[in-house]
This record gives structure tokens, C-alpha cells and sequence, in this order.
């Protein structure tokens, strides 16, 4: 009803006929419709019509349903069969939000495919500040599939990092970067002064950057280092700058970002 933007009565007359016509069949309490009489239908809808029809779609769960786990891949789907007249930054955060949930899931070559997609969705669109961040959730999003699937991808996954803020100018990107290959080792190092690279490079990038989420990451590392060493302090004032800059001190208010996990 509230996709098709119809009484109920006038949807009970269009099922009518769909099921007359074997375009929907009985499935136990509800009905579901044959893949051969879908696609005939779709094949007779121009494709503006397809996205409008799919972009309608996204819309009515969202407004029905809500945008809980359970709903994160039929919005997908929907938004990405939307992609002509959706703008490219609601598609890929739809999709990297499926991915995510997929990776909870263990379900992780969905994952992976869904944040494919939403990479792909977020590089459609001309780059600006908005496409940038949602291009580094996609990365944030493989980069959490990839540490559940395999071990020792730091290397290769910092290299993508790094292509990112060369293309972007993102610090968060490379805040990333630092992140992987600075502080990757940190539980398997004999001796910390080791990371004292990135503990350096670190304190550089906090110093300069405006991005939330770079200061996020940079300040942990330093605070992380700090406590390795010995120097409560410091570590204790660098973590609570970057609990602040995640936004959001209130447990009951989501961050707008977060790290992995």
C-alpha cells in the first residue's frame, strides 16, 4: 500500500488479478510471485520506470518497517536497482550498511559482494566530502570483513588506504593507513618502541587534521603507545580527546562514526 500509494481495497483487486494470472502464487499464509512471470513484467518496464518502482520500494520499508538488521538487504537491493535516480551516496551507505550486517552475520562472501557494490555505488558520484566518507566506510567495512576471514592483510589493505587519501585527500583514509601498519603488531611485538613510527606520524596527522574520525584513530594510537610505555597520563588525556571526537559522550546517542569491530 504505501509503495503503490494505493487504498487497500485497490491493492486487493491488483493481487486479484496477479493471482489469476499465476504472476503470484499461495506460499503457506502469503503469496510470492514466479521468477519466470516477474521477470516477464520487469522485461516490459522501461528501465526510469524500473528505478522509480525500486526507489518507491526502499521508501515503504523504510517508512513501514524501519531500518533494522532485518531490512538492510531488501533496502539494498532496492536502492541499488534505484541507482539512476538515487543520488550515489544513499546507495552505497545502504549497501556497506547490508555489508555490515552480513559480516555480523558471518555471512561474509555477502558481505563482501554487498560492499563491492557499495564502493562501486560511492565512486559513480562526482567526489565530495559526503561521497568521500561513505567510500571510506566501504573501506572500513572490508577492512572488518577481511580481519574476520584471514590474518595478516595489514599490508595490503593499507595500500588501498593509501590510494584512497592520495585520490580524496581523506585523513581519515590515512589515519587508517597508520592505523594498519603502525599499530597491527601491537599484540604480537616484544618491544613497543617498535611502533613508535606510527606513534610519530600519528602526532603529526592529530596535529592537522579537522576530520572527526582521523582524530578518532589518531589519538587512540597515541594514547595506546603512551599506556604501553608506562605513561598513564598522557594515555588517559589522549583517549578521552578521542572519545570526544567520536561525538556523543551520551551511551543512549549513536556516534555519527566509529572504528571497526
Amino acid at each position: 500500500m504505501e509503495a503503490s500509494e494505493r487504498t487497500a481495497d485497490a491493492c486487493l483487486d491488483a493481487l486479484d488479478a496477479a493471482i489469476v494470472t499465476c504472476i503470484l502464487v499461495p506460499d503457506g499464509d502469503s503469496y510470492r510471485s514466479t521468477r519466470s512471470c516477474g521477470d516477464a513484467v520487469l522485461a516490459d518496464t522501461t528501465p526510469l520506470r524500473r528505478a522509480r518502482l525500486h526507489h518507491r520500494s526502499a521508501e515503504a520499508i523504510i517508512t513501514v518497517r524501519g531500518q533494522g538488521p532485518d531490512e538492510a538487504e531488501p533496502i539494498a537491493y532496492h536502492r541499488l536497482g534505484a541507482t539512476a535516480i538515487t543520488p550515489p551516496q544513499v546507495v552505497a551507505k545502504a549497501l556497506v550498511r547490508a555489508s555490515d550486517v552480513a559480516r555480523w552475520r558471518n555471512a561474509y562472501d555477502e558481505a563482501q559482494s554487498t560492499r563491492r557494490e557499495g564502493d562501486r555505488s560511492g565512486r559513480r558520484g562526482t567526489p565530495t566530502p559526503e561521497i568521500t566518507w561513505v567510500e571510506v566506510e566501504a573501506f572500513e567495512a572490508l577492512v572488518a570483513l577481511e580481519y574476520r576471514r584471514n590474518d595478516g592483510v595489514e599490508a595490503e589493505l593499507a595500500e588501498i588506504a593509501d590510494e584512497i587519501a592520495e585520490r580524496t585527500g581523506s585523513d581519515t583514509a590515512r589515519a587508517m593507513s597508520l592505523f594498519l601498519c603502525g599499530w597491527g603488531d601491537v599484540d604480537s611485538t616484544d618491544d613497543v618502541t617498535e611502533l613508535v613510527g606510527g606513534r610519530d606520524q600519528a602526532v603529526l596527522l592529530a596535529a592537522t587534521t579537522t576530520e572527526p574520525y582521523a582524530l578518532v584513530i589518531c589519538h587512540y594510537m597515541i594514547g595506546g603507545h603512551a599506556m604501553l610505555v608506562g605513561r598513564v597520563d598522557e594515555a588517559r588525556h589522549h583517549f578521552r580527546l578521542s572519545v570526544e571526537a567520536a561525538g556523543p559522550t551520551d551511551p543512549d546517542v549513536r556516534p555519527e562514526h566509529f572504528p571497526w569491530c
